[in-house]
């Protein structure tokens, strides 16, 4: 296992690449990281990528994770995450890290903070396309996919409906971990801020008010944050300890991104019954966090629309974890996902 192979300076980003050992990749697959988080989080599911033979691009979204640090920052959290895969090992080493790098992610979370209260969902999606343009050049017609969790899910689907009504037969495929075609209620605030959140969400199928309401946030003197909650992202008896020594896990989020968020959840749905590419979707119908019912719902009508035999759709009934990746059902997913992937890129 060759392992990340180095940074590649892109578009204001730092790529992590993880490439298969001794010969050429199958396929790519960029994967994005949900709301709150960092391109670490599921490194380990990179990994196993590589392992069979796909090439692996990570990367922070803007306001997120090492984002506004340093390159070499990131490389050392994410050898190390690769090092340890045990979730009690990984807590040492983030407390570890933590303690090594608290000022510097101090100060980073801060500079973050302060860019996601300008960034618009526009942004993101134009990030991840100058990644993919970026990596992609001088191998344009190599096979590519392109996954996401949670936020990242939308962002992925949204990018590969652009992508693939361009024409681009390079992208096979999207892979979907519960991502956020709707939310389930907002996260725990209170004040005017709950007020706000309170408002989008009745409100939402009126984009308009959703977008004064998002507007109104950026303009307004007033710190309106959200406290954002891990509680509901794993089964496994040792991720609390992770998600707590994880000095990039964001614990407040400013008001105005969730709205813009709500935003692109609702432009999407627009264009769930015609969807332009083969998805491999899975959704844990208790999520906690986003509308696991909603997103399988959205996975049925693409598969009826381009073929159950090349469209995946996995629901799990009575399982509220939200990242499928970092719970029980770890390595039935990543089996499902190689199988995706094998099916399209033979095609």
């Amino acid at each position: 296992m060759n392992g990340i192979t180095g940074t590649l300076r892109s578009c204001a980003a730092d790529t992590l690449v993880i490439e298969p050992e001794g010969a050429a990749a199958k396929a790519s697959v960029f994967f994005i990281h949900g709301l709150a988080e960092n391109c670490c989080r599921h490194i380990q599911f990179a990994v196993e990528l590589a392992k069979n033979g796909y090439q692996a691009v990570l990367f922070d979204l803007p306001g997120h994770g090492w984002d506004s640090g340093d390159a070499r920052d990131l490389l050392w959290l994410a050898q190390g995450c690769i090092a340890v895969d045990e979730p009690q090992d990984l807590a040492v080493f983030l407390k570890i890290y933590a303690a090594q790098y608290r000022a510097a992610a101090e100060s980073v979370m801060r500079q973050n903070y302060q860019k996601l209260k300008r960034l618009s969902m526009e942004d993101n999606l134009q990030f991840v396309r100058n990644i993919i343009e970026s990596h992609r050049q001088g191998g344009a017609d190599q096979p590519y996919f392109i996954a996401g969790h949670s936020m990242g899910g939308l962002l992925a689907a949204e990018t590969a409906r652009r992508i693939a009504i361009q024409g681009d037969d390079a992208l096979k495929g999207v892979l979907l971990l519960s991502p956020a075609i709707r939310a389930v209620n907002p996260p725990h605030s209170s004040g005017f801020t709950r007020f706000i959140e309170n408002a989008a969400w009745k409100m939402k199928p009126c984009r308009g008010m959703c977008r004064f309401l998002t507007v109104l946030t950026r303009l307004s003197r007033v710190k309106m944050d959200i406290r954002w909650s891990f509680s509901h992202l794993s089964d496994l008896e040792f991720e609390p300890d992770v998600q707590a020594a994880d000095p990039l896990l964001r614990k407040d989020l400013p008001a105005a991104y969730l709205l813009a968020i709500y935003e692109l959840m609702q432009d999407f749905r627009k264009y769930s019954d015609s969807y332009p590419r083969d998805i491999a979707l899975f959704a844990a119908l208790d999520d906690k966090l986003v509308n696991g019912q909603e997103a399988a719902d959205f996975g049925k009508k693409v598969q009826k629309n381009r073929g159950e035999k090349v469209n995946m759709v996995f629901q799990y009934p009575d399982f509220w974890p939200h990242e499928l990746l970092r719970s029980s059902k770890k390595a039935e997913i990543t089996s499902h996902v190689l199988d995706f992937l094998r099916q399209h890129c033979n095609a």
